[in-house]
């Protein structure tokens, strides 16, 4: 088999502007209401968390450890480095899921709030916006 080439290959919006148009109106929709359903939970577990009458509050909490930190630096990179938006779309949510989990105390399952270990960390924050800032200006440009 012979690979094909740059010529041989239609873009989608060239082989049917309908079908382009179509795709990209539905990815925003399902996009929306993912985002939508997401902050739900997010809110959700925080105000489940902070009425908990042993919660004292939100503080600042410490850093991550090192471990972390390489993880969340190989997350950015394998971010900058693909071009397929089903990989870049579950980055982008594993962020947001990982960010409420650092944030709500990494609980244990099936609870969703630890309020002993409970706080912000600006660091996971800083993180979550490295990977997912880059992550969807080109994937929307892709349905676009």
């Amino acid at each position: 088999l012979k690979p094909l080439q740059q010529d041989q290959v239609a873009a989608l919006g060239e082989a049917s502007p309908t079908l382009a148009m179509a795709l990209t109106k539905a990815f925003i929709v399902f996009a929306g209401t993912l985002s939508t359903i997401i902050i739900l939970l997010f809110a959700f577990g925080a105000v489940k968390g902070a009425t908990d009458p042993d919660f004292e509050g939100w503080e600042w909490a410490p850093t991550n450890g090192l471990y972390w930190h390489l993880a969340l630096f190989f997350f950015a990179y394998s971010n900058m480095v693909t071009d397929v938006v089903f990989i870049r779309l579950a980055v982008v949510l594993a962020n947001l899921f990982i960010t409420a989990w650092v944030t709500f105390g990494s609980p244990k399952w099936p609870n969703s709030f630890f309020f002993i270990l409970a706080g912000i960390h600006p660091d996971q924050f800083v993180w979550a916006a490295i990977c997912i800032i880059p992550t969807v200006i080109p994937m929307l440009r892709q349905f676009h």
